[in-house]
């Protein structure tokens, strides 16, 4: 990606912006929107040269509410508490089965959940949600289980 030349954040973090002319940092510098010149220097211990304006930028962040599998999560979480329900005539296949669908929820949740920011909190909640049923399911179908065989 080429930036064009303007004014990005400093990479050095010594200014709010630093001039940037489209191959090279220049010393220009603005602080509150007023000019001044300092020379950039070396860069840090640990990189050979000066990033250009790419590093200088907030990651953007992936919309993941259109991505989100919810239809896949909330599948897990319901196989989960179905076999809560079935547990009743052979719990010695029931029990692992209600399990890796508990997992598959834990895992697709915890990756979404990773991928969230704060602006999203309805989808937060939801995510939170289907690990409470995948889990309360699980957690029912085992003691349900143990309780067959005590």
């Amino acid at each position: 990606m080429v930036f064009q030349p303007g004014w990005y954040p400093d990479p050095a973090k010594r200014h709010d912006h630093r001039w940037w002319d489209g191959t090279t940092w220049s010393d220009a510098v603005s602080d509150g929107g007023e000019g001044s010149d300092d020379p950039l220097g070396p860069p840090p211990a640990g990189l050979i040269a000066w990033l250009g304006p790419e590093m200088t930028q907030p990651a953007a962040r992936v919309a993941v509410s259109d991505e989100v599998p919810r239809f896949k999560i909330w599948a897990f979480a319901l196989l989960s508490a179905l076999f809560l329900i079935l547990r009743a005539g052979s719990s010695h296949i029931v029990l692992p089965l209600g399990l890796a669908f508990a997992v598959a929820c834990w895992v697709e949740t915890g990756r979404v959940l990773r991928s969230l920011d704060e602006s999203q909190s309805s989808l937060r909640q939801e995510m939170i949600a289907a690990r409470v049923v995948s889990t309360a399911a699980l957690a029912l179908c085992a003691f349900g289980t143990l309780s067959n065989y005590l």
